[in-house]
């Protein structure tokens, strides 16, 4: 039943987000073509980056932290004493990088966008990294305080304002309000979370940005250094990974191209957005609860299969339905991706599949691990793209995300299985080949009447062994639910 009620709660603040997120797409694609698309992507992509290294891994730390305490009974005064700290340093380290990006604007500038966006318009959008990085720290002390629906009422205060601000932006100053937009959303995101969270601030809020000696905490400034290192490389080492791709897509065949590899990625914003706002919000604690490996394993397989359950069904009615889906989302001008859909389609898969996986490294506090398999795969990623880009263009890409993941996976999978005896069952995995299958075909340019025969079986399969009858019963409660919540 609290699995049903979370999944109701976050599926309603993911479906505001995803129109919101579409909505800008649309604007941007119809108004500024695939050009201006890539660039937005790609400051979003460096802004996230800052993001994330200013935050230095206490998006989960706190999290931890707190729900570890709560135990031992946690004082009201600890939690307290936790958020203020963890503000202070998060905080201090995005004026610290702030500081860096003015100084280092123009050189940002040809790195990352080959001269195509202004340094001053890369300095606008980090003034605004301390809030929306503040911001980030009230959300997280939602999740670390099992507040599903502030955390969900925040995200739709975000996504409702920011749209709203979006299209102001690009009616007064055209393409240069769509990088604004970006920063000024950082201030969005610290008035929301920031207001929805202050019921639940033990004392006075506002204390909370007072400078006190306590912060000064070698416990806590130790943990926070060895647990955000690691959980830094882990997590930054994918945005990097991601923008130096974009950098160089941008520099061998052109910013239309990489409008094109953005116009991809949005397409996996129909189930991502859930599946992670998920993962976090639900999976994650539980996995923080101390939970034996027997109990972890069992939670993979869970939580493998209901993010398929989310991804499949989705990314099938994209690929039978490219066309329309391409012209409602963005424009003709974006056809040329369709093509691609089967390669992109199965390296998300991939991911997806490692997710559940993945996360048990953290629990466990095997960070030097996971920050060194997350290293791995980039230098794989970022080595076959540049090997096969100058020959095979987009599609090379696309051919190296899904060798490197595949990779990544079975490493994954046989670290976990090694070291926690944790399997995939038959069940687990049966599903696993039936999606790959199903994606491959569903993909494939010019499908026959037999195609569709063996997509439509395949589905049927998938339908009846995805769950069983107390996930069936599960599963028709929570779409019950959620619309209800929606009327």
């Amino acid at each position: 039943m609290k699995l049903l009620k979370i999944v109701s709660v976050i599926g309603l603040s993911t479906a505001v987000n995803l129109f919101s997120g579409f909505l800008k797409g649309k604007m941007v694609a119809v108004y500024f073509g695939s050009s201006g698309f890539g660039i937005w992507s790609q400051a979003s992509s460096l802004f996230l980056i800052c993001g994330a290294i200013s935050l230095f891994g206490l998006n989960q730390g706190l999290v931890r932290e707190i729900i570890t305490k709560e135990k031992h009974k946690a004082t009201d005064e600890f939690v307290f004493d936790t958020l203020s700290k963890s503000l202070f340093f998060s905080i201090g380290n995005s004026l610290i990088i702030l500081l860096a990006v003015i100084f280092y604007a123009g050189k940002l500038s040809a790195l990352f966008f080959n001269n195509n966006l202004a340094p001053g318009i890369i300095i606008f959008t980090a003034v605004f990294l301390p809030l929306q990085v503040a911001g980030d720290i009230f959300g997280v002390f939602l999740l670390a305080n099992k507040d599903i629906k502030r955390f969900a009422l925040g995200n739709i205060l975000i996504s409702a304002i920011g749209l709203f601000t979006f299209s102001i932006l690009i009616t007064l100053f055209k393409l240069k309000g769509i990088y604004y937009s970006i920063g000024i959303y950082g201030m969005i995101t610290f008035l929301s979370f920031y207001f929805v969270s202050k019921p639940l601030i033990p004392g006075a809020s506002h204390r909370l940005f007072i400078f006190r000696r306590q912060l000064f905490d070698s416990s806590f400034l130790k943990n926070t250094i060895n647990f955000g290192a690691l959980r830094l490389i882990q997590t930054n080492i994918n945005l990097i990974t991601t923008v130096l791709i974009r950098s160089l897509i941008i520099k061998k065949i052109g910013l239309a191209e990489n409008g094109f590899f953005e116009a991809l990625s949005r397409l996996s914003m129909f189930y991502t957005p859930f599946i992670s706002n998920m993962l976090w919000s639900y999976t994650f604690p539980l996995y923080c609860e101390n939970r034996d490996n027997q109990q972890l394993s069992y939670e993979v397989n869970r939580f493998t299969r209901i993010f398929f359950i989310l991804f499949v069904p989705v990314s099938t009615m994209i690929m039978l339905f490219g066309n329309a889906f391409v012209t409602l989302l963005f424009s003709r001008d974006f056809v040329s991706i369709i093509p691609l859909f089967s390669l992109w389609f199965i390296f998300d898969l991939l991911r997806v599949a490692s997710w559940p996986i993945g996360l048990v490294l953290i629990v466990k506090d095997r960070m030097k691990l996971a920050a060194f398999l997350e290293l791995c795969l980039s230098i794989i990623l970022l080595s076959t793209s540049c090997l096969v880009i100058g020959r095979y263009s987009l599609k090379g890409v696309m051919f190296s995300y899904v060798f490197s993941y595949a990779v990544f996976l079975v490493i994954n999978y046989l670290v976990m299985n090694r070291n926690y005896a944790i399997k995939l069952n038959a069940t687990t995995i049966s599903i696993f080949c039936i999606s790959f299958i199903l994606i491959f075909i569903s993909g494939k340019p010019g499908k026959a009447l037999l195609d569709y025969i063996i997509i439509f079986s395949l589905g049927c399969v998938f339908s009846i062994i995805i769950f069983n009858k107390r996930e069936r019963l599960l599963m028709q409660d929570v779409i019950k639910k959620a619309i209800a919540w929606n009327y």
